[in-house]
């Protein structure tokens, strides 16, 4: 697999991986909308979020959601199980999140690092929406290593990542905030090291060199 090489470009000024997930790290924690992308492709994602939930989960799943913003896709995973844990880096966020009122849905503050600390539950199923191209450097692997040790044997790991063909690909998407989109081999291949096996991917869309999708992977 072929890495982006270090530095990073943005805003013409180069920038070294660990400052790259610096200014990530900056920019969510003051987020209060998460959508970066047309308005057609969340109504895409939140029309195919609850047929995934529903083959996926069952009524006596407890569930993990890492990065769960503003709940809008956390509501459709507590509609199809037992208890949701739910973390995101931003105040302002979570208490959108909190407004909404889904009782079964328990909303904490914290972030991949953090979320170690927490492993009084193995969890039927992990949701990582749109979280993996938020990480830069070698921390995608530990991440991917970490979230090995929440997830029960069997159970699940549900994310929606873009990736591209064939190399790695850095991108300034907006003020403060930089991708880093794997390729599909380099994505799937750290999953797979940490434990997962991947049993399905949906396509939701395409946005130049980068294919958006749902992806099950299976813990082994």
């Amino acid at each position: 697999m072929q890495i982006q090489p270090s530095p990073i470009r943005v805003a013409n000024q180069a920038v070294s991986a660990a400052q790259a997930a610096a200014m990530n790290h900056r920019y969510w924690a003051s987020c209060n909308d998460t959508h970066v992308a047309a308005g057609p492709y969340y109504r895409r994602v939140t029309g195919m979020l609850p047929v995934l939930c529903e083959r996926y989960l069952t009524p006596q799943d407890t569930v993990l959601d890492v990065g769960c913003g503003n709940g809008e896709y956390t509501q459709y995973i507590a509609a199809c199980c037992d208890e949701v844990r739910a973390f995101d880096l931003s105040p302002a966020l979570l208490d959108q999140a909190r407004r909404r009122g889904t009782p079964n849905i328990d909303y904490r503050s914290g972030d991949l690092a953090s979320l170690l600390d927490h492993r009084d539950t193995l969890f039927d199923a992990v949701f990582v929406m749109g979280v993996f191209v938020t990480i830069h450097g070698d921390r995608f692997e530990q991440a991917a290593a970490d979230l090995a040790q929440l997830v029960r044997p069997g159970g699940l790991l549900i994310t929606r990542d873009s990736v591209t063909a064939e190399e790695d690909i850095v991108r300034h998407v907006t003020d403060g905030y930089v991708a880093h989109y794997r390729s599909a081999d380099h994505f799937i291949g750290g999953l797979s090291e940490a434990g997962f096996t991947l049993e399905r991917s949906i396509f939701i869309d395409a946005f130049g060199d980068l294919t958006n999708s749902f992806y099950v992977f299976r813990k082994n």
